[in-house]
């Protein structure tokens, strides 16, 4: 309105210029002055709410809040009734629609959102600013539900970010009743543009946000581990809970090897449907938790539409759509997996958060193994002094105690005196007794775990300890593959047998010589003890061989006694492996 020009059209509008242009009343010439400095300050205006909507969505770093500022601001800048953005999901479909300038009751009455389907499509799938002017004259008219209010004019611009078309912003209806201009399309392309970037950073925060929360729920997880606080099962659980909590999943399922790791089964779940998977077996072969767990590497799909992998037995127990599937893996193979899944047609999980997801699962792991590792350090400290107050007490106590007994014996075969002699006799047997007794709390120490890790060293440690006790040294005889290492139960019952029965020999036998033979080709473990005393003639004790029977019969085999060929006593101890 200031430049030379306009002053010369005013001049010319007033017949100071040109000889043949019109001549304009004043009055005429003030009012078009007035409305040219009306239409000044209205941009102005314009120009001043666009700054402010600018700053206002710039200012949001709260994703929800930010997305929605965005109608919110287009709405009050072009100057529409209403105004909506519909956030695109991976496939193009809309997964968010955030509105605004619709009441209360006009969104009650419209019923289910807009799907983004008919005009509202037109952006997606061509990605350029879009004006109608009759939205009913298009020939894709429709995509609104039928108790939407109805609409003439629209203008539609898409909001791209790094990821590419992440929204599309629809403005309809001006409240002037106009048409939208190429004006109104420039600021709602400004105003995307700005949404776009600020889009960018508010994911960029959000993803920080979240790796912030995963490295403090795994040092959460290690620190409850290591202070002792939680087991390997609670361990298990409290992992499936934070996964679960942190990715919005529905349920989410631990699974490890089975025997012959043929199987994976879920030995800890939580969610809806989590006491209804513990126990579901997962075929290690043909399952995506297998592959995950044979090749160490985390993995997303949507289990509804995978009708080919094995997890869709799940279906009969959880419904499960978009799915997580995580190694639990720390140095070696991988020790187990994790399943996180959502309800079907819910959002699919984004790399990010695969990649967040499976950061954890690997510090779970190892959190995990250097948690049992701890344990087991402490346990074997802790059986290590049980060993050796076990070991003194029958080494110092029991031996005394065996010498005791036999100069009470002795000493009451010289007493001619009945009394004095039946005393010395009960005094002697109370000794036993205490024997009896003591030799109990020494398996009982010992009993949590073995100090050798094959039955060959098993047996040879037990027969080396008793050699004081019997005042001889039997006979060993190893047969078969008996250098292998087997379970702690199964040594602690040879060790009890071996013990037992040795004990046995020195207490009743009166035997010079002792046999020890362990007999093995894999499938089947035999134990005898053969001695040329008088076996068991002189005592009607059989708790100690009732014991060794059950023992026996805990693994699936039996226990035999008869007289042996050198006159004495023949045990036999046999069990499957």
């Amino acid at each position: 309105m200031s430049s030379p020009d306009s002053f010369r059209d005013i001049g010319t509008l007033a017949g100071g210029g040109q000889p043949d242009a019109p001549h304009l009343p004043i009055s005429t010439l003030v009012e078009q002055l007035v409305q040219h400095a009306a239409d000044v300050g209205a941009a102005q205006d314009r120009l001043r709410t666009f700054q402010d909507g600018n700053r206002r969505i710039i200012g949001e770093l709260g994703l929800p809040a930010l997305l929605q500022s965005v109608p919110d601001v287009a709405r009050e800048v072009v100057g529409t009734r209403y105004a909506a953005l519909a956030v695109l999901g991976p496939t193009g479909h809309v997964e968010q629609l955030l509105h605004s300038g619709l009441s209360p009751a006009e969104l009650l009455a419209a019923g289910e959102p807009p799907k983004g389907r008919g005009v509202l499509a037109l952006v997606v799938e061509d990605p350029v600013p879009t004006r109608l002017t009759s939205v009913a004259a298009h020939p894709q008219s429709g995509g609104f539900p039928v108790g939407h209010p109805a609409l003439d004019t629209l203008l539609s611009v898409p909001v791209r970010s790094r990821d590419g078309l992440h929204a599309v912003l629809h403005l309809a209806e001006r409240t002037d009743g106009r048409a939208f201009t190429e004006e109104d399309e420039d600021l709602a392309e400004a105003l995307a543009v700005t949404a776009g970037i600020a889009v960018d950073n508010a994911l960029v925060h959000e993803d920080s946000r979240r790796r912030q929360e995963w490295l403090r729920a795994a040092a959460g997880l290690t620190r409850l581990l290591l202070a002792g606080d939680l087991d390997r099962a609670g361990a298990l659980a409290h992992t499936a809970d934070v996964v679960r909590r942190l990715l919005g999943a529905d349920d989410v399922a631990v699974l490890v090897p089975g025997p012959g790791r043929t199987h994976l089964e879920v030995v800890a779940a939580t969610g809806p449907s989590g006491p209804d998977l513990v126990g579901l077996s997962l075929p290690t072969a043909t399952s995506l938790a297998g592959r995950c767990l044979r090749h160490g590497q985390g993995l997303h799909v949507d289990l509804e539409r995978a009708q080919h992998v094995a997890e869709t037995a799940l279906a009969a127990v959880a419904p499960a759509g978009p799915a997580l599937v995580l190694p639990l893996r720390a140095d070696g193979p991988g020790a187990g997996v994790l399943l996180a899944v959502r309800r079907p047609r819910r959002a699919p999980f984004t790399q990010s958060e695969l990649d967040m997801a499976e950061t954890f699962a690997g510090q779970a792991a190892v959190a995990l193994q250097l948690a049992e590792r701890l344990s087991g350090t402490q346990r074997l400290d802790g059986l290590e002094q049980r060993d050796g107050i076990a070991r003194e007490l029958h080494e110092q106590v029991v031996q005394r105690l065996f010498a005791l007994r036999a100069d009470l014996q002795e000493t009451a075969a010289g007493v001619t005196d009945p009394p004095v002699r039946d005393r010395l006799l009960r005094c002697a047997e109370q000794v036993e007794e205490t024997v009896r007794q003591i030799r109990a709390s020494v398996f009982t120490l010992a009993a949590d775990a073995p100090t050798t890790t094959t039955v060959g060293e098993a047996v040879l440690a037990v027969v080396e300890e008793l050699v004081p006790v019997l005042g001889l040294r039997p006979q060993v005889e190893l047969v078969g593959p008996l250098a292998w290492p087997a379970s702690a139960p199964l040594v602690r019952d040879v060790e009890a047998v071996v013990r037992e029965s040795l004990t046995n020999v020195s207490k009743y036998a009166g035997a010079s010589r002792v046999g020890v033979r362990v007999v093995t080709d894999g499938s089947r473990l035999e134990l005898a003890v053969v001695d040329d005393g008088v076996g068991l003639q002189g005592t009607t004790r059989r708790s100690g061989l009732d014991n060794l029977r059950r023992r026996a019969e805990r693994h699936g085999g039996h226990l035999d006694i008869d007289n042996s060929t050198e006159g004495g006593l023949r045990l036999l101890w046999a069990i499957p492996l």
